[in-house]
């Protein structure tokens, strides 16, 4: 197995899905007391086939990188892809659930099914970027790298009363920006309190799911 996945190599720095490749490749029981004690522990027992699609999506890799950065996809690296997942969906697919945990609904049943599979996730890397750009709609700039906001502000563009022309003139040239069509930079000035940074934040809040990110 460990020469199995090509595009999809990260998923063997997976403690979990490592202890999981480990025990299908050696059907040893030991083996699979140990994937166990890491399913356990990693609190995936009660659908452990969702937990690898989190593990796939997430994964940053050429395929997902390509369709994040709308970048032209290699034919290739789409077929790799496709492979990877159909190798995933085999093991799946040919796992007996046990009584210790459960499989869940496998998200791949039939190569036609992966196939648009990876049609979907093109659309979806493509809307929502890659890697954490898809859980995060805020970062901080830390140490050389981005970081994750875990509770950006909630602020929305309704709970912000008046200033009404300065919203809707920030708001067409964020719908510019995120359409590829010209647009300005932007400076927001006034007396503090005047909703500056609540505005910036519930204009994230609201085209987070086109692709904004702050």
């Amino acid at each position: 197995m460990k020469q199995a996945l090509t595009v999809l190599q990260n998923l063997y720095q997976d403690p979990l899905l490592s202890a999981f490749f480990v025990w299908t490749d050696s059907q040893a029981e030991q083996d699979f007391y140990a994937f166990l004690q890491t399913l356990y522990q990693l609190d995936a027992q009660d659908d452990f086939s969702k937990y690898l699609e989190e593990k796939i999506i997430y994964d940053v890799n050429a395929f997902s990188l390509a369709c994040g950065k709308k970048k032209k996809l290699s034919p290739f690296v789409e077929n790799a892809f496709t492979e990877d997942l159909c190798t995933l969906c085999a093991l799946l697919n040919k796992l007996q659930a046990p009584k210790e945990f459960a499989v869940g609904n496998t998200f791949l049943t039939v190569q036609k099914d992966v196939i648009r599979y990876v049609k979907k996730l093109k659309k979806f890397y493509a809307r929502y970027g890659y890697g954490d750009f898809i859980g995060y709609r805020a970062f901080t700039f830390e140490n050389g790298a981005l970081r994750g906001v875990q509770s950006p502000s909630p602020v929305r563009l309704w709970d912000l009363k008046d200033y009404e022309d300065e919203k809707s003139i920030i708001a067409s040239n964020i719908e510019h920006f995120l359409q590829g069509l010209p647009y300005s930079n932007m400076l927001l000035y006034g007396e503090r309190g005047t909703g500056k940074s609540s505005t910036v934040h519930a204009m994230l809040n609201e085209y987070f799911s086109e692709g904004l990110r702050l």
